[in-house]
């Protein structure tokens, strides 16, 4: 098939471990069928190459999808969850909409064909994002070719070569004319309006108003505080399920951020400071706008990309449900802060010039989408990949999706005192997807940004993961705190394990890293140092909870709810709660003795005064507890991590615990049991 530079006709998606033996003859038949018809070659983009990678996407599979006129869907179970195709899919579902409200034909014109070389996929298994998009194809015009050979699969494939035809046709009939020279004619007189960006909440009114939503933007730092105040209007309105049909969010990339300036500049004389704190803010933006679609569940709508160059403005396009586009452009002089910016507000032209503006930065973005490394870690450590996936499809709560996804977690402090002090953040939706509320030393996902290898394993089955990824990934996820790479010492400290229940398993490289002394985070980072008691209190706290939820829960088997009450159990003694632990196997047992509501009261009552918040940006927040890596692991892997950069109590601490036999016996029960894949994949609530 052809790979060349110039455009093509028709792009061929389909899952890399289909039948590519179907997938070649479709190729070849639809081509011998279209030149029946057209009289002319049917140009066609097949990627017969091996699983792709991030760089070999963005030089190749987006430079076709970019330049080919319509896509085959090549329909089957593994095109469903695979992520690449999910990609391509979405790509022609944008390009049908960017052109739904212009102008002429191609208002109707289906740019997607199906082709289900096996019958309808299954619904079952899938998740909600994978259904919906099969409820779409479903609806396309397509061909089935399940069980057909000779004449009739050729009849079926003729079928969809006349399809397409139709369609080229009208794609070339619905190409804009040239535009005609300016004139008197040509001027139009749009109302203009104007308003500060800190006054009123235009910005917010025409978001809950809009079907899709376009953002062209620096660092877009607080866009997801005021998605979120838009989605709660727009719902209001139109009912608990209302969304956007897309969200598109351009940001600049990080290294052209030094060349721009901004309110930081006014703020911070020094220019290095200001540039961290921008880098900082675009972080910030990114993260608080992934935790926000994955609260609504929502993550196939937003796709955020880089722009790698200077933009010729910065503004929103808001595509209306009457057919209506609206612009917003945005003023930003130097040395102003963000509310004094000014905001210019019309209605596009006639002939869409800001719209197609919007979609040329967009088309001229690399998508931001990290890539993950997906395989296991072997007996002795060592990670092995065996396929990538985007980091807005993993840890799906119930997916049932299986693999192991490789991270870092960086256990932070600082000196004061001539003692360490532990460094940790609260973690919110402007600084962390998942786990909000929690306390958690800083953690990041190993991408495949942070080696550069899988080039050379492209047709590799497995390989293991580069052994200098998890330091430039734990280098990379400092720097994002501290807004640049203040070339801090990271040092490496262990492994370790954490069994999800349905949804992919998580392994950590743990390392420590020792920050400036005192060092100013910005509020969104929301660091700061704790004491060994705090931190002993907070799982406290959270081992109570647990257990009040275990005697709440009725939906559990007979058999988890006494595993998870062992569980719960040996976390309530570690604490010295050894009476309440026996109140609570006696309940869950169903001893006759048993009084379950007087162990729910208790349980209530010691949660109330156990219970700690947080100072935040925006008010006292609870603290609902340590992350899930650091509860399970606190005593067998960040307390002698503790004891090891001599943070104040540690030593007395793990010796009094050793010292103490029944405790000590919960704390190895603990570590046997959280280290069981069979106990922990089964167990549908933590403990």
């Amino acid at each position: 098939m052809s790979h060349g530079p110039v455009g093509f006709d028709v792009f061929i998606s389909y899952a890399h471990d289909d039948d590519r033996q179907v997938i070649q003859r479709l190729a070849e038949e639809l081509q011998e069928a279209f030149a029946a018809i057209a009289g002319r070659r049917l140009t066609v983009f097949l990627d017969q190459d091996g699983i792709p990678t991030a760089q070999r996407w963005e030089r190749t599979i987006t430079s076709a999808l970019r330049t080919s006129s319509v896509m085959i869907a090549v329909l089957t179970e593994r095109y469903l969850v695979s992520d690449w195709c999910a990609r391509e899919y979405e790509f022609f579902v944008r390009t049908e909409r960017d052109h739904s409200l212009e102008e002429g034909s191609a208002r109707s014109i289906p740019r997607i064909f199906p082709v289900m070389p096996a019958g309808a996929p299954a619904e079952d298994g899938l998740t909600a994002e994978q259904r919906r998009r099969r409820l779409d194809v479903n609806e396309r015009q397509g061909i089935d070719l399940a069980g057909l050979a000779g004449a009739e699969f050729t009849r079926e494939v003729t079928r969809l070569a006349r399809d397409i035809h139709d369609a080229l046709v009208r794609l070339r009939g619905a190409s804009p004319a040239a535009p005609a020279p300016a004139g008197d004619e040509e001027t139009e007189h749009p109302q203009v309006t104007s308003d500060y960006v800190g006054q009123g909440d235009r910005f917010v009114s025409l978001l809950a108003e809009a079907v899709n939503v376009t953002v062209v933007g620096w660092t877009n730092t607080s866009l997801a505080e005021s998605l979120e105040a838009a989605l709660k209007r727009k719902r209001s309105r139109h009912g608990s399920h209302a969304f956007w049909r897309s969200l598109r969010i351009v940001f600049l990339k990080d290294d052209l951020l030094e060349l721009v300036r901004d309110e930081h500049d006014a703020q911070f004389p020094d220019k290095e400071t200001a540039l961290r704190r921008r880098r900082q803010n675009a972080g910030y933006g990114r993260r608080s706008l992934s935790a926000f679609l994955q609260k609504e569940g929502q993550p196939h709508r937003l796709t955020l990309y880089e722009y790698g160059h200077i933009p010729p403005f910065t503004g929103t396009l808001f595509d209306m449900p009457d057919g209506r586009r609206i612009v917003q452009m945005v003023i930003r002089p130097p040395r102003r802060s963000a509310s004094d910016h000014l905001m210019l507000e019309f209605a596009d032209r006639t002939d869409q010039y800001f719209g197609a503006a919007f979609n040329d930065i967009v088309d001229l973005s690399a998508r931001y989408d990290e890539v993950l490394p997906i395989g296991e870690p072997d007996d002795d450590d060592v990670f092995q990949v065996t396929e990538a996936r985007f980091s807005n499809r993993v840890l799906q709560d119930g997916s049932g999706t299986t693999g192991w996804l490789p991270l870092v977690l960086v256990v932070t402090w600082w000196q004061s005192r001539g003692a360490a002090v532990p460094l940790l953040q609260f973690r919110t939706s402007r600084n962390a997807e998942r786990e909000l509320d929690h306390l958690s030393h800083p953690a990041g996902y190993i991408t495949q940004e942070d080696y550069r290898r899988l080039e050379e394993h492209a047709a590799v089955a497995t390989f293991p993961l580069p052994p200098h990824a998890p330091m430039v990934a734990a280098r990379r996820r400092i720097a994002l705190e501290l807004g640049a790479d203040l070339s801090q010492e990271v040092t490496f400290a262990r492994n370790m394990r954490y069994y999800h229940h349905a949804k992919e398993h998580l392994f950590y490289w743990v390392f420590d890293c020792r920050l400036p002394a005192r060092f100013q985070f910005p509020a969104d980072a929301e660091m700061r140092p704790y004491t060994l008691e705090e931190l002993l209190a907070i799982r406290e706290n959270q081992a109570v909870e647990y257990a009040l939820r275990l005697c709440r829960d009725h939906h559990a088997s007979r058999r988890d709810l006494e595993r998870m009450a062992r569980l719960s159990a040996d976390n309530l003694v570690v604490h010295g709660h050894d009476e309440l632990a026996a109140a609570l196997l006696d309940t869950v047992r169903g001893d006759g003795a048993a009084e379950p509501a007087a162990l729910q009261a208790e349980l209530t009552a010691l949660a109330e005064r156990t219970r700690r918040t947080n100072r935040t940006g925006v008010g006292e927040r609870p603290v609902l507890g340590l992350s899930g890596l650091e509860y399970r692991e606190f005593f067998t892997g960040i307390l002698p991590l503790y004891v090891r950069l001599g943070v104040p109590g540690a030593v007395e601490y793990l010796e009094g615990l050793e010292a103490d036999a029944t405790r000590y016996a919960a704390v190895e029960r603990l570590a046997a049991t959280y280290a069981d894949a069979g106990v922990m994949t089964e167990l549908p609530l933590e403990t």
